[in-house]
């Protein structure tokens, strides 16, 4: 039996034949050096369409971004290659907290801000000058149970 539909697999595709993106760890968590070229804690197996281009994965460990994106949830990142997209969800490196999940808009002073989907959590305004520096990647995909 097959599956149809638009987001069906092309080809049946089984167990140790999928692609295995890296897992880096906790988001909220680690150092932002060595993130995408470090040793990974484990591996996930994924369909091969979620196998960007040196994509690595990270469990969410807050609940910041629900109702988009659980606790527990598994994000799959690409690193950041220099310009934001008004409205997406990026990895960001925010000390003292580490590595955080959140979405960007900019603000009417220029600066970027970072954005929960969790009502929750108040905005956090980022200095424009050295963004590049804090945004580590772009999360492309999101893994959890509904």
């Amino acid at each position: 039996m097959s599956r149809t539909g638009p987001q069906a697999p092309k080809e049946l595709v089984e167990g140790d034949a999928l692609p295995a993106v890296p897992v880096y760890g906790n988001t909220g968590a680690g150092a932002a050096t060595g993130l995408f070229s470090g040793s990974p804690e484990s591996f996930i197996r994924v369909l091969p369409q979620y196998n960007f281009p040196d994509v690595a994965a990270f469990r969410v460990d807050g609940d910041s971004m629900e109702p988009t994106i659980l606790k527990g949830a598994y994000v799959g990142v690409v690193p950041f290659a220099g310009d934001i997209a008004e409205g997406g969800i990026y990895l960001v490196h925010m000390p003292p907290f580490g590595r955080v999940i959140k979405r960007l808009r900019m603000g009417a002073d220029g600066a970027i801000v970072l954005h929960s989907d969790n009502s929750a959590y108040s905005p956090i305004p980022l200095p424009y000058e050295g963004y590049a520096n804090v945004v580590l990647g772009r999360v492309v995909w999101i893994w959890q149970l509904c």
